[in-house]
C-alpha cells in the first residue's frame, strides 16, 4: 500500500585507541619471543610461524592487559611484527618498533553508503524491503569484504527474519584513501544507520508510532511475532526517555529562547553476539588449580582489553567452585597470556569472552569435585562414591558427624595441586538473540546549527548478565564513541592529493566528558540462550544505535532530515536553508 525510500551516509570514523601498536621482539636461544599488545596472542604465534618459516615451538608471544582496542587489532595481521621479528633475528638484539600517533589513525571503521526501498500495508506489515550498501574499500582490502558479506547474512537471520520479500546487495569500491576495517562491530552500525531511518520514515508515513511498528515487524528467525526481548527493550526504553510525552510532529515542538527545539528518537538492533554464533572459534579452553591451601590458579588466557572479561571470569569460576566454599579473594586470574603455557587465548572479538570462558569453567569445575573426591578417598580410606563436598566441607555417607572441611584435607594429602585442563566447542543450538535499542532526546540550536544531546538510555537484553557494573561501563562507555560518530568525529582528507589532514586529538574532535549528556544504562534478563548462563555480548553493540537514535531526534525536532553523520552545525544550518 506504501512504499518509502530514502538513504544514508556512515563515515570512516577512527577507533581512537588509547596505546599505539608496540612490539619488542628478541632472538635468543634458537627462539624468537615477542611481547605486544596485540589482543590475540596465539593468533600472532601462528602469524609468525607461518610469514618467517618458523616452527611453532621457536615462536613465543606474551601479551598483557591492552588499553582498548575497539577493533584495531582486527586489522589483519601487521606487518611491521614480521619487520622487527627478523631485525631482531639479524642483530642478535632486542628489537621495538612503535606506531606514533598519526601512525594509529591508518585504522578506521569502514564508511558507507546505503539506500533503502521499503513496501509497507497500511496496517504497518513490512512486506518487502530491500537495501544497497556501497562500502568504500580505501586502497586495498582488508576486512572490509568481510563487513560487506557478513551483515546481510547473519541480519537476514537476527533481525528481518520476518520479511516475507528481502534483497540486500552490497558493493566494495576502490578509492585513494584508507582501508576501511573494523570498529566495535562488523558493519553494525553503518546498518544501523539506515535501519533507523526505515524505522522513522516507515512510521511517519503510516502515522504509527516508531515503536509499535518496531514490534510488529522484527524477530530473529527462531521466535514468532511479537519478540519479548524487543517488546521489553522497547518499552523499558520509551518510559525511561518519556517517548510519548515529549514525542511530537517532526518540527512542530515548543521553542526554547526563541531559537531551541527539542526531539526524540531511537534505534534498536539484534544484539550479538551469542554462543551459536561463535562456532568458528574452535575449542575455549581454561586450566584450573587447586593448591593444597584451597586457593585457585585460574587460567583463562584472554588478553583484557577493558571489557571486563577478567573480572566475569572469576565470578564465574567463584560460583562454579561454590562447593570449595571459596569466594572470589581466593581465585588469581592469571593476567599473563604466553603461548608456552600451552594454553589458546579466547580473542577478544564479538563481545563473546565474558561468558564463553565460564561456560566451560563449569564443566571444568565438576571435573575437579570428581578429582578431589578421588583424592580424599585415597586419603581416608573410602570410596569416591561415599564421599560428598559440599560448602568446603567433606561429607562423608558412612558418617555424617564427620566435618572436614576441604582445607585440612588436602594437608593431609602429599601437598599436589589438582589440576583440570578443559576444552570446550561452542554449543551450537539456534536460540536466536536478544535485543537492545537507544533512545536519545537532543536539544537543536535553529540559528547555529549546534546540537546538545540532553539524555539517552541504553537498553540491553543480555540474557544473563555477567558482572553488572562492568556491563553499565559497556554501556555509557559506548556513547562516547556513538555520539562522537553521530555528530563530530570525521576524518577530513584533501580531495586532490587523498592525504589525510587532522591524524591528531585536536583536529580530529572526539567527545569530552563537558560533552557527555545526562545517560541511564539499563540492563534487562528477558531472552535465555543456551547454556548455564545462556548470555549474550553487549560491549561492541552499545556504540552502534546511537547515531540513528540521534538522527532521528534532530528530525523530530527540526522537521528536515539529515542523514550524512556526522551532523556537524553546517550540515544542519543547510537543511534549515540557512547556509
Amino acid at each position: 500500500d506504501v512504499i518509502v525510500e530514502g538513504s544514508s551516509t556512515f563515515h570512516n570514523a577512527t577507533q581512537g585507541s588509547m596505546d599505539n601498536w608496540c612490539c619488542v621482539m628478541q632472538w635468543k636461544a634458537d627462539q624468537l619471543t615477542v611481547w605486544s599488545n596485540h589482543y590475540g596472542a596465539d593468533q600472532l604465534r601462528m602469524h609468525i610461524s607461518e610469514m618467517l618459516g618458523l616452527p611453532l615451538h621457536k615462536v613465543r608471544a606474551i601479551a598483557s592487559y591492552v588499553g582498548g582496542q575497539f577493533g584495531r587489532g582486527d586489522t589483519g595481521d601487521q606487518p611491521f611484527f614480521l619487520v622487527t621479528g627478523l631485525l631482531a633475528m639479524k642483530t642478535g638484539r632486542p628489537v621495538k618498533y612503535r606506531h606514533t600517533r598519526h601512525q594509529s589513525f591508518l585504522n578506521t571503521r569502514q564508511p558507507a553508503i546505503y539506500d533503502f526501498k521499503a513496501g509497507v500495508k497500511k496496517d504497518g506489515t513490512l512486506t518487502a524491503l530491500y537495501t544497497k550498501s556501497i562500502g568504500n574499500v580505501g586502497a586495498y582490502a582488508d576486512l572490509s569484504m568481510f563487513a560487506l558479506k557478513f551483515v546481510p547474512k547473519e541480519l537476514g537471520e537476527v533481525l528481518l527474519a520476518h520479511i516475507p520479500n528481502l534483497r540486500m546487495e552490497s558493493y566494495g569500491v576502490y578509492a585513494n584513501n584508507i582501508p576501511g576495517c573494523m570498529m566495535r562491530g562488523v558493519g553494525n552500525s553503518q546498518f544501523n544507520l539506515i535501519l533507523s531511518h526505515i524505522i522513522d520514515a516507515v512510521a511517519e508515513k503510516l502515522g504509527m508510532d516508531p515503536v509499535d511498528f518496531c514490534v510488529k515487524n522484527f524477530a530473529h528467525e527462531w521466535e514468532k511475532l511479537p519478540s519479548a526481548s524487543l517488546v521489553a527493550v522497547l518499552q523499558e526504553g520509551a518510559k525511561r526517555l518519556g517517548w510519548k510525552e515529549k514525542r511530537h510532529a517532526p518540527g512542530n515542538g515548543p521553542l526554547i529562547d526563541g531559537v531551541k527545539k527539542r526531539g526524540v528518537g531511537f534505534s534498536f538492533h539484534a544484539a550479538w553476539h551469542s554462543e551459536w554464533q561463535e562456532k568458528r572459534r574452535g575449542k575455549v579452553q581454561v586450566n584450573i588449580v587447586l593448591n593444597p591451601d584451597c586457593t585457585i590458579l585460574l587460567n583463562a588466557a584472554t588478553i583484557e582489553v577493558g571489557g571486563g572479561s577478567n573480572t566475569c571470569n572469576v565470578l564465574g569460576c567463584a560460583e562454579a567452585l561454590q562447593f570449595l566454599g571459596i569466594g572470589v579473594e581466593d581465585i588469581h586470574w592469571t593476567p599473563v597470556v604466553d603461548t608456552n603455557d600451552g594454553i589458546k587465548d579466547c580473542v577478544q572479538t564479538d563481545s563473546a569472552v565474558a561468558y564463553l570462558q565460564s561456560e566451560v569453567m563449569i564443566d571444568s569445575a565438576k571435573e575437579l569435585k570428581e578429582k578431589l573426591k578421588i583424592a580424599a578417598a585415597e586419603i581416608l580410606g573410602k570410596k569416591p562414591s561415599e564421599i560428598d563436598i559440599v560448602d568446603g566441607k567433606v561429607l562423608l555417607a558412612s558418617d555424617p558427624s564427620f566435618g572436614m572441611t576441604v582445607k585440612e584435607l588436602l594437608r593431609k594429602g602429599d601437598n599436589a595441586p589438582i589440576t583440570v585442563a578443559k576444552s570446550r566447542s561452542p554449543d551450537c543450538k539456534l536460540t536466536g538473540v536478544p535485543f537492545f535499542a537507544n533512545f536519545a532526546e537532543v536539544e537543536v540550536d535553529t540559528s547555529t546549527g549546534k546540537v546538545d544531546v540532553q539524555k539517552l538510555v541504553v537498553v540491553n537484553d543480555c540474557g544473563t548478565v555477567m558482572y553488572a557494573s562492568g556491563a553499565e561501563a559497556q554501556q555509557i562507555g559506548g556513547q562516547c564513541m556513538g555520539m562522537g560518530e553521530a555528530l563530530t568525529e570525521e576524518i577530513i582528507y584533501d580531495k586532490a592529493t587523498g592525504i589525510p589532514l587532522n591524524f591528531n586529538w585536536v583536529d580530529y574532535t572526539i567527545p569530552t566528558m563537558a560533552d557527555m549528556p545526562e545517560i541511564d544504562p539499563v540492563l534487562l534478563e528477558v531472552w535465555k540462550g543456551v547454556g548455564e548462563y545462556g548470555a549474550c555480548g553487549i560491549g561492541e553493540g552499545t556504540v552502534s544505535c546511537t547515531p540513528g537514535a540521534v538522527a532521528n531526534a534532530i528530525y523530530n525536532a527540526i522537521g528536515v532530515r539529515v542523514n550524512d553523520i556526522p551532523i556537524k552545525p553546517e550540515k544542519i544550518l543547510k537543511a534549515l536553508g540557512k547556509d
